[in-house]
């Protein structure tokens, strides 16, 4: 809900993958017995995938109801207003959060070591952050003159402080990988967080419904993360070891400001641009097109990442990995993303005030974008267990570049609308070539990528043609009739051409979803 709907420090990063794990995490080598212990890594990769699309099919029903709920009570303006605060906490939440947990995870042998210096390296840029943009608010306010928004600023800045010093913990349960915790702990944020903003929302509070519980919320989960994981944190500073972890994070500091530039970049320029009532329009819109993306993608990467780790000495069994994952990732993903677009005006019409009907072209264009986007951010996974941060940072760079301009001249043109293409467009040239890059040095091809997002589109497109016509033409003014029978027709159709054009597959999803019924 809330602008943690992209991918931000509160939005954790679900992720579940086996039964929970204590032991340590073995290392393989050339001459480890660990090699052949990970044997059914792959297995439990996609196993894990399996039981995380279940976790994420009843969260965004969650979130969804709860976004059904406080549109009733709140005006397109209010979203607006949080959504340019938000945004402006995000730019300090890159630079606390980016690469601490990427670091640790990527070498377990030497966590003990280092995550006290680690703890206090995350606390002194928290705090250090968190101070700045403080004094900075008024200024900003001035700026975007928009009455209270230093307030708001302030209240949200929490958000990213505790979500940053979460990532020391946080790092230890990923090591272990303990996945379904992070996944019933992210699920508990998200319903507690719903809770919050719609009590609130129903109780006239305004913005401050969605700002409240983004304070709360990363608070208590970086409590009880640190009570589960109990990393050994002493008062000793360790500053002589922050050399260590720097040489690893620099890079990813550089990245992490660039993806603020992509995930939160249309947000800073539209709420100068534009009125909030239509930035909270857009980010309506961008809130229900990535549901998927935020509850799918995002969670399977805290999956992939120590997984793809362990296996940087067996280069095809890695590719085996994450080519399995993404294939299942895409067919998945392009169907939860691309419905809830196809059928936009029908689905606002039917559950959301007519107040927020002029977000439905945003949302049919932002989908487009989020069905690329829940496979491209995998990439990103597998360039950080390979430590190729100068690839991911070199691509980071290029489309945020990219995307700061031709997002500011569409969004001067053609306001929100203009936004979201020059989002959709971005996405569309960078995503495959992120996966492309990913994969080419352990032997990956262009055609095994490319084939992957053409083969889902078409597989939707083919499904849904028919299904989408037919509700038009029976029941041209029927909002329910024009929802209904593209998502049941169009999804029953879509998965029996899986299983009749993509028989492996199919089958190897079938399997899997088996064997975690058997456990």
């Amino acid at each position: 809900m809330s602008r943690r709907f992209r991918r931000t420090p509160l939005s954790p990063e679900l992720s579940a993958a086996t039964l929970p794990s204590t032991d340590p995490v073995t290392i393989p080598t050339n001459d480890s017995p660990a090699v052949s212990s990970n044997a059914g890594l792959g297995k439990r990769t996609t196993t894990g995938f399996v039981w995380l699309l279940a976790q994420s099919v009843l969260s965004k029903v969650v979130a969804l109801v709860a976004q059904l709920l406080w549109t009733r009570f709140l005006s397109p303006a209010d979203l607006g207003l949080f959504t340019i605060a938000y945004a402006i906490t995000l730019g300090v939440g890159w630079m606390q959060e980016a690469g601490t947990r990427e670091v640790l995870v990527r070498r377990p042998r030497h966590y003990e070591r280092r995550v006290n210096s680690a703890f206090w390296l995350t606390m002194c840029t928290a705090v250090g952050g968190y101070t700045f943009l403080w004094a900075l608010s008024p200024l900003l306010e001035q700026f975007y003159q928009r009455p209270h928004l230093a307030f708001l600023v302030r209240i949200a800045l929490l958000s990213p402080m505790f979500m940053s010093l979460s990532n020391v913990a946080q790092a230890k349960i990923e090591i272990d990988m303990r996945f379904d915790l992070l996944a019933r702990l992210n699920l508990a944020c998200l319903v507690a967080q719903s809770f919050i903003t719609v009590g609130l929302a129903a109780a006239g509070a305004g913005a401050l419904s969605f700002v409240i519980p983004i304070a709360l919320i990363p608070m208590g989960r970086c409590l009880y993360l640190y009570s589960v994981a109990r990393p050994p944190i002493h008062l000793k500073l360790e500053s002589a070891k922050w050399k260590y972890l720097l040489s690893g994070i620099g890079l990813l500091i550089v990245a992490g400001a660039c993806n603020f530039v992509l995930w939160q970049g249309d947000n800073i320029i539209l709420g100068r641009l534009v009125l909030p009532a239509e930035l909270g329009l857009y980010a309506f819109a961008y809130n229900l097109s990535q549901q998927t993306l935020f509850l799918l993608s995002n969670n399977i990467n805290s999956v992939l990442l120590p997984a793809l780790s362990r296996l940087n000495l067996e280069r095809e069994r890695q590719l085996d990995v994450y080519m399995r994952s993404i294939r299942a990732l895409a067919v998945v993903g392009a169907l939860l993303c691309l419905l809830p677009g196809i059928v936009s005006p029908a689905l606002i019409g039917v559950f959301f005030h007519a107040n927020w009907a002029d977000a439905a072209p945003i949302l049919m264009i932002l989908s487009v974008g989020m069905a690329i986007r829940v496979v491209d951010t995998t990439g990103d996974a597998l360039l950080k267990a390979q430590g190729r941060f100068s690839t991911l940072t070199t691509l980071s760079i290029a489309q945020a570049l990219t995307f700061a301009v031709a997002g500011y001249f569409a969004a001067r043109l053609y306001g929100a609308v203009g936004m979201a293409s020059a989002v959709t467009i971005c996405i569309a040239l960078f995503g495959p070539l992120r996966v492309y890059l990913a994969v080419k040095t352990i032997g990956g091809s262009p055609g095994s990528v490319f084939g992957i997002f053409g083969g889902s589109f078409a597989l939707f497109g083919i499904s849904q043609v028919g299904p989408y016509l037919l509700a038009r033409w029976l029941f041209p003014d029927s909002p329910l009739a024009n929802l209904v029978i593209p998502v049941v027709l169009g999804t029953i159709i879509y998965f029996v051409l899986l299983r009749f054009l993509a028989p492996a597959l199919w089958n190897d999803m079938l399997s899997r979803v088996k064997r975690k019924r058997t456990k």
